[in-house]
């Protein structure tokens, strides 16, 4: 082989090994085990529900969304 022949050869050798680390790199995270969690927080939460307000106007609306409301119910 000639040394430009080799060149060409290792490039592409090299860009392909550098893509491939780059992408086993950003992918490990998918495929590791995740760690248990001893604190509070494992296992099943319960879930907040915020207070339901019941509206029948447009002014009921708007003035619920200035008082904070988030779960209204029309």
């Amino acid at each position: 082989m000639t040394e430009k022949t080799r060149k060409i050869l290792l490039s592409i050798f090299l860009s392909l090994l550098i893509v491939s680390l780059m992408s086993f790199s950003l992918t490990w995270a998918r495929y590791s085990e995740e760690m248990p969690s001893g604190g509070d927080y494992s296992g099943d939460l319960e879930y907040v529900v915020s207070d339901q307000i019941e509206i029948s106007s447009a002014e009921d609306f708007f003035t619920a969304i200035e008082n904070g409301y988030t779960n209204i119910k029309i």
